[in-house]
């Protein structure tokens, strides 16, 4: 059996160290993991420490001794994100520092925060694929299939979608093994994929989704459903995945305490050093499409915040629930955003940004508003458990 697996959310996560533990048996023996069936290079010790390639997979470990063969244990649920625990609270915007309050909390509005985890990653596309799949088989629709970071290139985007947003191309997009390109963060989904995907992973984890319409689950996220997914209600007595809220990501963003230094920083995890935390324009896109460090790349690789959150600032936007009224927020916006609107609003900053979109506090840049139905290889997204 495996042993290690699952904290919170009794799947295994990222980072989490796996251990094989047999029982009855003696003498020299043999480990070797495998993801998805296959083997992992160099994991042959009797424990293995989870890693980002890791991510939308099922782990097993081959035990084996030479006199009597070797046997294969049952395999893990799907490898999982880490999330982070948020305490709730209330905030009083009059009591906040003038100027880098931010636009979600401004000096007349008051604003409680509910207990909720953030995962320490955006989505990679390897989690969104393996999701994807079986929401495929079991029910769900989707209209966009998804794509990691930029895409790939010479026609083998794995979303069909080469040839989409060439202002930005896809440069060196084949940089890497396949395993390490799918830790990029998955892009070209909407909005609309995005709650569906978060529906379909709660249901695949054992979890009640979200996102409901007429008080049924929203599985389809393409055109013929848009009424449904536009008018989509959030029901927060269900113990499923779902995107944060724009009061959940910044209050993330910025620390979770707004009596810490790092609550009035300019990025998520830095004053004054974009380039610690975040792939933004000036080194990302700027560097242009054949350099290697063009475009998206994969999650974790700048420093996290103070709570161990990646890439906030940067690498791509990300979507949140609400409606699109940022800077005609007031003291009367309900804390999960207005009932209604024409947009969804995304957040943070990405590789196509400039450093004034990539601020952890609101401006007049960021967050954004977007077309529910609109998708980008610079936009994705990452999910909240309560």
């Amino acid at each position: 059996s495996i042993s290690g697996v699952g904290t919170g959310n009794g799947t295994p996560e990222l980072g989490q160290t796996l251990t094989a533990n047999i029982t009855n048996l003696t003498g020299s023996v043999t480990y070797k993991w495998k993801r998805n069936g296959a083997y992992i290079s160099g994991a042959i010790t009797q424990n293995y420490i989870l890693n980002t390639q890791d991510a939308g997979a099922k782990i097993t470990v081959e035990v084996s001794r030479t006199d009597i063969g070797s046997i294969t244990s049952p395999a893990t649920g799907v490898v999982g994100l880490p999330m982070v625990m948020f305490a709730g609270t209330t905030i009083v915007g009059g009591n906040l520092t003038e100027g880098k309050n931010g636009l979600v909390f401004p000096q007349s509005r008051t604003v409680t925060v509910r207990n909720f985890k953030i995962a320490k990653y955006e989505t990679p596309y390897n989690l969104w694929q393996a999701v994807y799949t079986w929401a495929r088989a079991n029910g769900y629709s989707f209209a966009n299939d998804g794509v990691e970071g930029q895409g790939v290139t010479n026609g083998d985007d794995p979303g069909g979608i080469v040839g989409r947003n060439e202002i930005f191309g896809t440069g060196k997009a084949s940089v890497g093994t396949p395993a390490t390109r799918a830790t990029r963060p998955v892009t070209c989904v909407s909005w609309r994929d995005a709650i569906v995907w978060c529906n379909a992973y709660s249901q695949m984890s054992g979890k009640t989704p979200v996102y409901t319409y007429e008080g049924n689950p929203i599985k389809n996220s393409t055109d013929a459903n848009e009424t449904a997914c536009d008018s989509a209600k959030m029901d927060l007595t269900k113990t499923g995945y779902r995107l944060p809220t724009l009061v959940e990501w910044e209050y993330a963003a910025r620390g979770g305490d707004i009596d810490a230094p790092d609550w009035n920083y300019t990025y998520s995890g830095s004053d004054d050093d974009i380039d610690k935390v975040a792939w933004y324009k000036g080194n990302a896109l700027d560097v242009g499409n054949s350099h290697d460090d063009f475009g998206a790349h994969p999650i974790g690789t700048k420093a996290a915040n103070s709570k161990g959150l990646y890439d906030m600032s940067g690498n791509v936007l990300e979507w949140c629930w609400d409606w699109g009224t940022i800077g005609n927020i007031n003291e009367s916006t309900p804390a999960d955003g207005p009932a209604s609107g024409s947009a969804r609003v995304y957040c943070g900053g990405g590789w196509v940004q400039s450093m004034a979109m990539c601020f952890a506090f609101s401006n007049s840049l960021r967050p954004a508003p977007g077309l529910p139905d609109a998708n980008s290889k610079n936009i994705g997204f990452r999910v909240v458990l309560p």
